[in-house]
């Protein structure tokens, strides 16, 4: 019985899912622009120079800083096509994608959003467009299968892989001891 538990637990271990961002895409392009919208805040510093080392360590990426005192149009702007509601620094734009705040888990998906920006042949760089004032029309639209970040409130495969075989193993090991409890009685 022992074995069937073992075997039971390591199978929903194994086949738990990843649930990170969706990558689809093919081919290269010439430049990804990562655009930093920041204050003079020491979030803000780090992010600048984290950014700039970026372009040592990928080829086709490149760099452009705004300065939300200074650049209030093309900030305000950029948060209005991307319907970006909270007021947070640093904020980063890749492509149609943007990042709020900066630490370790932001660093990570900058890095999966330029990977997949490389790989396509071409995207709409909606802070481009807004600055050089291009139409900006069907720009989300264009990119959504480049680089997307699924977010959801309720997470169903925490349930259907976590959760459900947890409570199982619980009752699988209540009934085990009930039946001990019932041999000890019987015998």
């Amino acid at each position: 019985m022992k074995k069937i538990l073992i075997t039971f637990i390591l199978s929903f271990i194994l086949f738990i899912p990843k649930t990170n961002a969706i990558v689809t895409s093919s081919s290269s392009l010439d430049d990804v622009k990562i655009y930093l919208f920041c204050d003079d805040s020491s979030k803000c510093e780090d992010a600048k120079k984290w950014i700039k080392d970026l372009e040592s360590e990928y080829v086709r990426v490149g760099y452009k800083y705004f300065n939300v005192k200074e650049d209030k149009s093309i900030t305000n702007n950029v948060k209005k096509s991307l319907k970006i509601r909270k007021n947070s620094l640093p904020l980063i734009v890749i492509g149609t994608n943007y990042f709020l705040g900066f630490n370790d888990n932001i660093k990570d998906e900058i890095r999966n959003a330029i990977s997949a920006y490389e790989k396509v042949d071409e995207f709409c760089d909606i802070t481009y467009k807004l600055e050089n004032k291009k139409n900006i029309k069907n720009c989300i639209e264009q990119n959504e299968n480049i680089y997307s970040v699924k977010e959801s409130k309720f997470n169903f495969n925490i349930v259907l892989f976590i959760v459900i075989p947890i409570v199982i193993i619980i009752l699988i090991i209540l009934l085990l001891k009930r039946k001990k409890i019932n041999k000890k009685v019987k015998g």
